[in-house]
């Protein structure tokens, strides 16, 4: 068990009673047998019963203390309340005679006899440490109680939602098979922007007419143009004049345009889709649904321009599958990705974009409707068509030339060395500049074997040409074996090159 409990702030001092309460809880705690622990407590305080005086007219200080006392005393007899948080308030009236201080107590807002005489019981026997003066002191104040909710008690919330609720159903091509689903659709309430045009029809063929209807909001400000241009991307198709009267303009859609064409003003936009006379298409088929290793199979492509057979160019390529654990491989419209680049931030149900709508993924006129109406971002230039700008830097492999010859006289200068090591006699002392001698005969039988040693920049690996790092390979240090065929006055290997070959 706990043989003593101490209670300690993390951060500044505690109000005492609630340092005995808390000392008083620890102290009952139970933990298993052991040497003596540190825990650190933490602990919640649901919303407390507050109480707020307000006097009204001047009362001394030490009355107002002896009222505001009792005031928090009183919070124990407020009950919390079941649901909703409350309020309640009393009217105190306050004399003194002496140093005694009575108070009066009427009840504003009751609770019930129960709660109103507990209330008035704890402002009863109030005294003064001192008498105020000769003459007795008359006030009011008025006490506030604010009442939460009892603990785990989660208090009801007023749910109001204002929208639209649309019931969508989905219908097959085939009439017979009747509603394929239905779903609800939430939409929450709009805003009348200051301008709309609105385009008809926006799914159109070359040469058909659209009208662009120009719709002003309530609190449009402006005037319509005059004139208004028809754009594909950046390129200007037609320019026309607006019928101010009938606050529209009239396009034919030029028969080169393809894609989606806009119209623009004072910040509205209409977005029309010009679907091709003759899509193009590739249908492939496989004679067998199943093929095992070693099987022939048989690929069947159809290409078709709207229903009519059309020739054209088909590139195919077969991945293994096993490729996937790998990269992600790709899916076959990701060549959409490339070719449509006009994107919608939030599609038509959630499926129908702009990429869906080019490929012809999307049949039915209504859910095309929705695809362009839910256009976001058109490029402003043609899709392969934009500007680029490339280079590129060979940088020239001066490294590996320098390396391989670098080795190979290397070895027959070595070689040189153990043999001089073997048939020289005892006490011979090997020299910087024979090791340098047989450096150059080694260059010179690499170039009469017709591989000529030299640099990255063609230039012969003398000694005055090597780099550092390579020159340090040749120190008689490392090439001799027996280290008392090493001078004792030794200048060192660098020093000698310095100064007695560069």
């Amino acid at each position: 068990g706990v043989d003593r409990a101490i209670v300690q702030a993390g951060s500044g001092a505690l109000y005492e009673p609630v340092e005995a309460c808390l000392s008083s809880a620890a102290s009952r705690l139970r933990f298993p047998a052991g040497d003596l622990r540190t825990y650190e407590l933490a602990w919640t305080l649901p919303e407390s019963r507050e109480a707020r005086l307000d006097a009204e007219g001047a009362i001394p200080g030490p009355i107002e203390a002896l009222v505001e006392a009792a005031s928090l005393r009183s919070r124990d007899c407020l009950p919390r309340l079941p649901s909703a948080n409350g309020s309640l308030a009393y009217r105190v009236h306050i004399g003194t005679r002496g140093r005694q201080v009575t108070a009066e107590v009427d009840v504003v807002d009751s609770l019930g006899s129960g709660v109103d005489a507990c209330v008035a019981r704890q402002f009863s026997g109030m005294m003064l440490d001192e008498t105020l003066g000769d003459e007795d002191t008359l006030g009011v104040a008025r006490i506030w109680y604010r009442l939460p909710t009892s603990p785990g008690v989660a208090a009801p919330q007023a749910t109001t939602r204002v929208g639209y609720e649309l019931q969508v159903s989905a219908f097959g091509a085939d009439p017979e098979r009747g509603e394929i689903g239905r779903t609800r659709l939430v939409l929450g309430p709009g805003v009348v922007p200051d301008l709309r045009i609105r385009a008809t029809p926006p799914l159109a063929k070359p040469g058909e007419e659209v009208v662009f209807d120009f719709l002003r909001g309530p609190s449009f400000g402006g005037t319509l143009p005059e004139e208004v241009i028809l754009r594909e991307g950046s390129r200007e198709l037609a320019k026309a004049k607006v019928d101010l009267d009938a606050r529209k303009v009239v396009f034919t859609v030029p028969d080169d345009a393809d894609g989606f064409l806009s119209l623009e003003h004072g910040g509205a936009r209409a977005v029309v889709f010009v679907q091709r006379p003759n899509p193009l298409s590739v249908t492939m088929t496989t004679d067998k649904v199943v093929y095992r290793p070693g099987d022939q199979a048989t690929l069947s492509l159809t290409t078709r321009a709207g229903d009519v057979g059309s020739p054209a160019a088909v590139s195919l390529i077969g991945v293994d599958q096993s490729l996937g654990q790998l990269a992600p491989l790709l899916a076959p419209d990701d060549w959409g990705r490339v070719t449509v680049r006009v994107t919608a931030d939030r599609p038509a149900f959630g499926a129908f974009d702009p990429r869906a709508l080019v490929l012809g993924q999307v049949t039915g006129e209504n859910a095309a409707r929705a695809a362009v109406l839910r256009i976001t971002q058109i490029p402003a230039d043609f899709a392969g068509e934009d500007r680029i700008s490339a280079s590129s830097r060979k940088e020239a492999d001066t490294t590996s030339a320098l390396v391989d010859g670098f080795w190979r006289v290397h070895a027959a200068t070595a070689s040189s060395t153990r043999s001089w090591e073997a048939a020289a006699p005892p006490g011979e002392l090997l020299p910087p500049g024979r090791v340098a001698a047989w450096w150059s005969e080694a260059l010179d039988a690499e170039e009469q074997a017709g591989r000529a040693p030299v640099d990255g920049f063609g230039r012969r690996l003398d000694l005055t040409v090597l780099p550092h790092d390579l020159l340090a390979e040749l120190d008689p240090r490392r090439l001799v074996g027996d280290a008392t065929r090493l001078p004792e006055d030794d200048v060192g290997w660098m020093r000698y090159i310095d100064e007695e070959v560069r």
